[in-house]
């Protein structure tokens, strides 16, 4: 049986694909069989199967995961009201990265200002990916107390 991670930044900046890289690693060098999929890309600037998080990965593990898909089709489908159809997709994403291994990460959207639908879009897409959730977040001069709370409000997204 195939475990799904889907890798979720609380904010920009806290190094999630640093994060997913290094799972991917620390899997890897243990023996674990992993696969790596980002399955719709932070930009839609390059073409779509040179999203960073997979160049990274080609670069550094000489994985080769799936081309993402760019984040402009994925916002034209939550547009049109076809967001179905973008899951299958990003369904067919990550089966294609899950092909032969015990685990694959998952990297998330990034939440980002100019795209207010990332957080659905992550929170459908663990859903049907039935994913365990990973978050990943960054302390900085917040109490102990405020991590807490953002943490509580980002797993309740």
């Amino acid at each position: 049986m195939r475990n799904t991670f889907f890798i979720a930044a609380t904010g920009s900046g806290v190094g999630l694909t640093s994060v997913c890289l290094g799972l991917v690693r620390a899997l890897d060098r243990r023996g674990i069989r992993v696969g790596f999929c980002k399955p719709i890309s932070q930009t839609d600037q390059l073409p779509a199967e040179s999203d960073p998080s997979t160049l990274f990965m080609k670069a550094t593990m000489g994985k080769i995961p799936p081309a993402s898909i760019p984040i402009a089709e994925a916002d034209e489908s939550v547009r049109e009201e076809r967001v179905g159809d973008l899951m299958e997709h990003v369904i067919e994403k990550v089966s294609e990265a899950s092909e032969d291994v015990d685990v694959v990460i998952v990297e998330a959207l990034l939440p980002s200002e100019g795209q207010t639908f990332n957080n659905r879009l992550n929170r459908l897409m663990a859903s049907n990916l039935d994913a365990d959730v990973i978050l990943v977040s960054t302390i900085g001069d917040e109490s102990a107390a405020d991590f807490e709370k953002k943490m509580e409000t980002a797993a309740a997204l």
